[in-house]
């Protein structure tokens, strides 16, 4: 999806103006991508803050007209007394707009802070630092099933339970020997590829082997999943170049993180 489009979501969205087409588009693509939905955040939130300044700033000039219209003072007199109120008139046609100024002033660093922050986090990112970004969103552990009672059934179970507290070192160090079983399924593998690269000292090397055989035992499950985190892995290890064709095929087959494979693409031209 062209980042003209995301924004053009965003604009609708802000002005309350999306089918809800569009509004499922913009929560998959803020549910996809972690930094646009911080963005969406952020604009609504100056947005908010925006209409309340508004409807103050024409809830005092209302104010200011209902009591010119009110009160009919009697023809001055005397210049001076004329001179008064024109002078007055003017202070309340300009107080708002002054005001209206200020916040403004205020606001501008912010939104240049912003938009100063996520251009240098865009454009100075090194491969290994982008796949960390993108890996921060951790995989949603699996669904444990005991089918059996035996000592592998039990070791899978305290590896997954390791893995969801993000103890990744004990949850690779228990998925090592079940992965070198006979028995060893597709989603141990890919379990135990993920826990390499969520490791504090990640192996992406060893990821990428992990992934390619859960991708060998059932490809229909894991063969979209396995190309964006062997891609991912090969930016870990620093090697654009095999992880280019990678996100390349992504995009081309529509798999999954399509969109997120092509803005990666789109940063690094």
């Amino acid at each position: 999806m062209e980042r003209a489009y995301k924004y053009e979501l965003l604009d609708k969205y802000i002005d309350q103006e999306l089918s809800d087409k569009e509004r499922q588009e913009l929560d998959a693509l803020m549910t996809e991508d972690e930094e646009f939905k911080e963005e969406v955040e952020v604009a609504v939130m100056m947005n908010a803050s925006f209409n309340v300044e508004q409807k103050q700033r024409w809830a005092k000039l209302l104010e200011a007209e209902a009591t010119k219209t009110s009160v009919q003072p009697s023809q001055p007199t005397k210049t001076s007394e004329t001179d008064t109120d024109q002078k007055e008139t003017k202070v309340r046609q300009l107080q708002p707009r002054t005001r209206w100024l200020r916040i403004a002033a205020m606001l501008l660093p912010a939104v240049f802070a912003l938009f100063l922050y996520l251009f240098l986090a865009n454009s100075s990112q090194t491969a290994p630092q982008m796949a960390d970004h993108y890996l921060s969103n951790r995989h949603q552990a699996p669904t444990i099933t005991m089918s059996q009672g035996n000592d592998l059934s039990q070791n899978w179970k305290t590896a997954i339970k390791a893995y969801q507290e993000e103890k990744y070192e004990s949850a690779a160090n228990l998925l090592e020997p079940l992965t070198n079983s006979t028995n060893a399924t597709a989603e141990q593998h890919f379990y135990l590829g993920l826990t390499y690269l969520y490791k504090e000292k990640a192996e992406p090397v060893k990821a990428i082997q992990q992934f390619e055989k859960s991708q060998q035992l059932n490809p229909a499950q894991y063969s979209a999943e396995g190309n964006w985190y062997i891609a991912l892995a090969h930016l870990k290890n620093d090697d654009w170049t095999k992880a280019k064709p990678l996100l390349e095929q992504i995009v081309a087959n529509k798999d999954w993180k399509w969109q997120t494979a092509k803005e990666i693409l789109e940063e690094q031209e």
